[in-house]
């Protein structure tokens, strides 16, 4: 039987921070399960992270930080997104998320 996954606990984050704008724009502000960005994230990565994972860096807790390659992958989300909302262009933003992407990992 396939383990069930639900929407995830509500959470408390230490501050604003990249993983809690990733969960709201991916769950579109908790109308959508955040299984699904998980499930694309995973795919997109290939990995295995579950909800508590993302809690935990949300909230900093037992010192969890997202990889480099999960951070560049939020960064390509959650910045064009910002951004689009201050009208900079698709082009302009793509450019920004090439700037500020952490070193050593490759473009997606």
């Amino acid at each position: 039987m396939a383990k069930k996954r639900g929407l995830g606990a509500i959470v408390v984050p230490a501050g604003p921070n990249l993983v809690t704008t990733w969960r709201n724009i991916v769950t579109q502000g908790g109308e959508i399960p955040l299984v699904e960005g998980l499930d694309r994230m995973n795919s997109d990565l290939g990995t295995k992270y579950l909800h508590h994972r993302v809690t935990e860096w949300e909230q900093a807790l037992n010192g969890r930080k997202p990889s480099q390659n999960v951070i560049n992958y939020m960064l390509e989300i959650v910045l064009p997104h910002l951004l689009e909302e201050v009208k900079v262009s698709q082009k302009d933003a793509k450019r920004i998320v090439d700037l500020v992407r952490i070193a050593d990992t490759p473009l997606g």
